[in-house]
């Protein structure tokens, strides 16, 4: 996985841009799981919210075929598999979904404060006649299992496999209505 640098328009409840930035993955173990890690730094500029800006560094950590095993955020939050993730098929058509890995959350990586839940998973959707959508979702959930945030990634795929982030969109509830849509550049 290489390194990549998108920009982003914001709308919604709150307006402005954002950059997220995500390092090149290098090999690493995370909790005795051999993969690969990559460092992501996402920054965000409101027009018209507070704080102005809002920016947030954190490791992803992946198994061996690029799936979310863990995640530890800068001065905050950290995640694990619930169990190992189940391997990306090797091809994918419109309508195919799955979930793939289950993270419980801690406030940080003493692991001792529970925070919930969060689980990744995936639906082909359909969109040109040579390209489809790669959506990946994920739920977050606190310890009562209310859902907190629905955030759905959308990738455009083509036929040869590239990928090309579109937009992020972030629902939030139980506990906010905010709602944040990244429309890339």
């Amino acid at each position: 996985m290489s390194g990549a640098t998108d920009n982003f328009d914001l709308s919604g409840t709150c307006t402005g841009t954002a950059t997220i930035a995500i390092a090149a993955a290098s090999a690493a173990a995370f909790e005795a799981v051999a993969g690969f890690s990559a460092s992501q730094t996402s920054t965000a500029t409101f027009s018209n919210c507070l704080p102005a800006t809002a920016s947030v560094t954190g490791l992803t950590y992946y198994d061996g075929n690029f799936v979310p095993i863990g995640q530890s955020i800068t001065g905050g939050e950290y995640s694990r598999y619930e169990a190992l993730p189940r391997a990306l098929p090797a091809s994918a058509k419109v309508g195919d979904t799955a979930d793939l890995v289950a993270l419980a959350t801690y406030s940080d990586s003493t692991k001792t404060t529970s925070t919930g839940r969060r689980v990744y998973s995936y639906l082909i959707e359909p969109d040109t006649a040579t390209t489809a959508i790669a959506n990946i979702t994920i739920r977050t959930y606190n310890t009562s299992a209310q859902l907190l945030a629905t955030q759905q990634s959308r990738y455009r795929m083509a036929a040869e496999g590239t990928l090309r982030l579109v937009s992020i969109d972030v629902q939030f509830s139980t506990t906010s209505t905010a709602h944040l849509l990244y429309t890339a550049r």
